[in-house]
């Protein structure tokens, strides 16, 4: 187990930091509007699970990766490709596209399963 999950997380460190270099050299913005998209990347993966641990809600561990990864795919869809940041902040549609994933998950599973959650 100890293996896999080394192995996992050499992965993922991999593949973010390929998406970061293919970002940073082929992006024509500059360092300041790079910077401001990736902490609203970042809040838009991670601020729905932050808030909802202070609401003392538990999370399941699956539905807490499906969160994030649709957090960081609605924020860079919102920036990349609609092009609507200057309209509405892509933290708004990242983390409200998080937010209805839990509440979807939350709706179809049943409260006495076991899946292991965070805590």
């Amino acid at each position: 187990a100890t293996a896999n999950s080394y192995r996992m997380a050499k992965v993922g460190t991999l593949t973010v930091t390929t998406i970061v270099l293919a970002i940073a050299l082929t992006g024509s913005n500059n360092v300041f509007s790079l910077v401001t998209f990736s902490w609203s990347a970042l809040a838009s993966s991670l601020g729905p699970l932050l808030v909802l641990r202070v609401w003392q809600k538990s999370v399941s561990v699956p539905v807490a990766i499906a969160m994030m990864i649709v957090g960081i795919a609605a924020a860079i869809t919102w920036n990349l490709g609609l092009n609507l940041s200057n309209a509405i902040y892509e933290v708004l549609p990242g983390m409200t596209a998080s937010f209805i994933v839990y509440g979807i998950a939350n709706f179809f599973t049943n409260s006495g399963g076991t899946r292991p959650s965070i805590k």
